[in-house]
């Protein structure tokens, strides 16, 4: 998989040395352990952001019947108004260890000798939730402990991210002290820690942070690159940008590549293809057709060959034969936008694609950029897509490209601001705190964290805010 990244993007050598490629790409490799991804759901369903830090897990059992049972010590008697258990996630958003069998109870006795039961599944199977929170109502009991039992685990065990107790509008679990039922005090413990800085819960919509184009002091550039006008004459880099040639023509075929588009559009695919590459044509359709057009792009500004040429061609065509009515062009239906990495990583490789395909000669890949845009702008998803799609930082620079590309709008800058612009982060990076980038909250260390430093620069340069 590595080298055939590599090879694909190597075509950007202009632009980007193969060294730095290689070392923000050998973190991909972790993608291909991952395990499938659960179907996409229903908006407006209270969910977990992924990734999810680790939490709490319960001590393994020698089977799935044995009793085990975790508490939370709130310091004294309050009115509870619900609990909410917070799976643990895997990479697909599909909930790990998630109790099969359990009930929660509040007590005034941390032995539970007398208790209020708030909810009992005990008597059949809960299916895991997914993503999703499950949440039980309190009705107002008062009680100072409350104990989540299970009675049937999954895989011996039982694992939450976290464990909130609400009453009164806030989380009063937050710091206080956890037991369970095989080492007895845990003291503070994950089950209970704080919020992260924006929220569990997957909807970001921040319209305070959207600037007004009358506002906007656009930074005049004091580099200009050119996007053509420059030829190799001989030299280990022309050498290097035929054998990349030599790669994308050797790869795909061209029909290859659109087949995702042609399936998602309901249109025919040729007879004869190899079978589909795992994850890339499968979790991330269409994503095998950016990369190519960012190689073949920044292959042909520089030097052209007519068979790439001919192939990029083929490409393009192929997307804008699959254009939805609505505008929309990626190679995956829109409401399985939340799977896996599309939202993010698929949508801004595509996006950079074709706009190399529009530098490289071909400016009609400008309009189905817009034409994507254009959807995307004023889509329904836009509220959960940076917290519930995989890496949902990645689809940032998809909007900021846009915007600087022929046909871009301030509407694709003003999305960026509105859902993706995290001002808690853009504080830890002013400070210069490092665990800004290793510690990032909202997933793990992972090179397309440079992804959404660009788009903060590509901001800064369209508005001129110093932020």
């Amino acid at each position: 998989m590595l080298r055939r990244e590599l090879r694909f993007l190597r075509g950007t050598l202009p632009i980007m040395s193969l060294k730095n490629y290689l070392t923000i790409t050998v973190a991909g490799l972790a993608l291909l352990a991952r395990p499938a991804h659960s179907a996409d759901g229903p908006m407006g369903v209270e969910r977990v952001a992924r990734l999810t830090p680790n939490g709490y897990d319960s001590r393994q059992a020698p089977d799935d019947q044995t009793l085990r049972w975790v508490q939370v010590d709130l310091g004294s008697a309050v009115p509870i108004d619900q609990v909410k258990l917070l799976p643990l996630l895997d990479w697909g958003a599909n909930a790990v260890r998630f109790p099969v069998r359990y009930r929660i109870e509040a007590s005034t006795d941390p032995a539970f000798l007398t208790s209020t039961m708030l909810e009992d599944h005990t008597a059949a199977d809960v299916p895991a939730p997914g993503d999703k929170i499950t949440t039980i109502p309190g009705s107002g009991v008062t009680a100072r402990y409350v104990r989540l039992t299970v009675t049937k685990t999954r895989d011996r065990q039982f694992s939450l991210t976290k464990l909130e107790i609400w009453s009164a509008g806030r989380d009063i679990a937050v710091g206080r002290p956890v037991t369970d039922s095989v080492s007895g005090l845990l003291g503070l413990n994950a089950l209970t820690r704080p919020a992260r800085p924006n929220g569990e819960r997957v909807v970001t919509d921040n319209p305070a942070n959207v600037i007004p184009t009358s506002k906007w002091k656009p930074i005049p550039d004091r580099l200009h690159i050119p996007r053509g006008g420059v030829r190799l004459n001989g030299g280990l880099l022309q050498t290097a940008m035929e054998n990349n040639i030599g790669y994308l023509l050797s790869s795909f075929s061209a029909d290859e590549l659109i087949r995702p588009f042609l399936e998602r559009a309901g249109k025919p695919v040729p007879a004869g293809l190899r079978p589909p590459i795992g994850f890339w044509d499968t979790d991330l359709p269409g994503s095998n057709a950016g990369r190519f057009l960012m190689g073949a792009g920044n292959t042909l500004r520089w030097m052209d060959n007519p068979e790439l040429r001919a192939r990029l061609n083929k490409v393009v065509d192929g997307i804008a034969q699959c254009r939805a009515a609505d505008g929309f062009i990626m190679g995956y239906p829109e409401d399985t936008i939340f799977w896996n990495e599309r939202a993010a990583y698929t949508r801004s490789w595509v996006t950079h694609g074709l706009i190399e395909a529009g530098y490289a000669g071909r400016p009609d890949a400008f309009s189905l950029v817009r034409s994507h845009y254009d959807w995307l702008d004023q889509c329904a998803y836009l509220p959960e897509l940076l917290r519930r799609g995989g890496q949902g930082v990645q689809g940032m620079i998809g909007s900021t490209r846009a915007y600087f590309a022929p046909l871009g709008k301030p509407e694709d800058l003003q999305v960026v601001q509105r859902y993706f612009q995290e001002n808690y982060w853009l504080d830890e990076l002013a400070a210069r705190d490092p665990k800004a980038i290793w510690q990032y909250p909202y997933d793990h260390p992972h090179n397309y964290l440079i992804t959404s430093l660009e788009p903060y620069m590509d901001l800064y340069r369209a508005t001129g805010a110093k932020k």
